[in-house]
């Protein structure tokens, strides 16, 4: 029971992030005051601030406003690839299916053939003949992207053929055309709509790639792949590495910011998670979270910027506040284990 508890509290945080990223790029552009695409040559590569709370980019621009505007642009793009493969992939796999012989023959070769080919290869090759837009993009991915739904359509169809509600259907005297739309594709939909949910991930990486390749959105646009490309020098010599506006050498640094993020937010979350699925000592969530906090914090500080004090040369002021953390949330794990386990034996 524990478990499912904590798969229903974990389904209700990721749709609720996925909620809230539908909703800022819905309403998000209508809500902010600051032109993603005028440029500013006297605020170029502004630190991050009240005014600007994701800095500026070489040209001025507003970089949390163009996030904001590239998630329009890239989910409006994924919507329509995956509404374009999905619609004619299944529409495929349907006719396929459902007349068979010859028919069926001459789709899933076709199908097979399209199949050969690597997705991400013959997308670059259809958008370079067609020439980079938003428009071409979405045409050069949903041509390489529909044949997972034709054999997934054909295989549903197949087997609602052979159903016995179909079987009675014909026996009425339903028409081919009746028996499609109010048969099959009814009982088609379900499974084709939990396809291209799975989908919208790997579609929107794949605009991106294309937009970061040159292939895609072109600039100006507000695109997440474009703006990418727009800091391609950098991802070429350090691609671990990005350049803080604030820094007069524009060295490549860590963004040590963004390590603490994952690693003191969204890992230690997710063992916190999974640690409290099962019934445990009073304290013992508490010196777990002390534990994972100093651990990842230890870590992150060999790569940030080292404190102007070391201590013994060793380590830095921040890795030495770590370790009292790290010690006492053992103590307090140690002593939680040792406190049930006596009442426990009392019991």
């Amino acid at each position: 029971m524990a478990f499912f508890k904590g798969e229903r509290a974990l389904f209700h945080f990721y749709s609720s992030l996925v909620l809230l990223v539908l909703l800022v790029a819905a309403f998000g552009p209508l809500l902010l005051t600051e032109d993603p695409y005028a440029s500013n040559m006297t605020a170029s590569l502004l630190e991050p601030s009240a005014e600007h709370w994701f800095g500026t980019d070489k040209l001025g621009r507003d970089c949390f406003t163009r996030i904001v505007y590239g998630a329009r642009v890239s989910l409006s793009m994924t919507i329509m690839v995956v509404i374009l493969m999905s619609a004619f992939g299944t529409l495929v796999g349907i006719v396929s299916g459902y007349c068979g012989g010859r028919v069926d023959m001459l789709l899933m070769r076709f199908t097979d053939m399209m199949m050969a080919f690597p997705g991400i290869v013959l997308a670059i090759a259809i958008a370079g003949v067609m020439g980079g837009s938003v428009v071409n993009t979405v045409l050069a991915l949903a041509t390489v992207g529909w044949t997972k739904y034709a054999r997934l359509g054909r295989s549903l169809t197949l087997k609602l053929t052979q159903s016995e509600f179909m079987a009675a259907a014909i026996t009425n005297g339903t028409k081919p055309l009746a028996l499609l739309y109010r048969h099959i594709l009814p009982n088609t939909f379900q499974m084709v709509i939990v396809t291209a949910a799975m989908d919208i991930g790997s579609i929107i990486m794949e605009i991106a790639g294309l937009s970061f390749l040159g292939f895609g959105a072109q600039p100006p646009t507000a695109e997440w792949g474009l703006m990418l490309n727009e800091g391609r020098q950098v991802l070429q010599t350090a691609p671990w590495a990005m350049i803080f506006p604030t820094d007069p050498l524009l060295l490549p640094r860590h963004p040590s910011q963004l390590y603490e993020a994952v690693l003191e937010g969204l890992v230690l979350f997710l063992i916190l998670n999974g640690f409290i699925r099962k019934p445990r000592p009073t304290g013992s969530v508490a010196g777990l979270f002390l534990i994972g906090y100093g651990f990842f914090r230890f870590i992150v500080e060999y790569v940030r910027e080292p404190d102007v004090e070391l201590f013994l040369n060793v380590i830095t002021r921040g890795q030495l506040l770590c370790v009292p953390m790290i010690v006492g949330g053992i103590a307090i794990m140690l002593w939680a284990y040792r406190k049930s386990a006596v009442q426990k034996s009392v019991k």
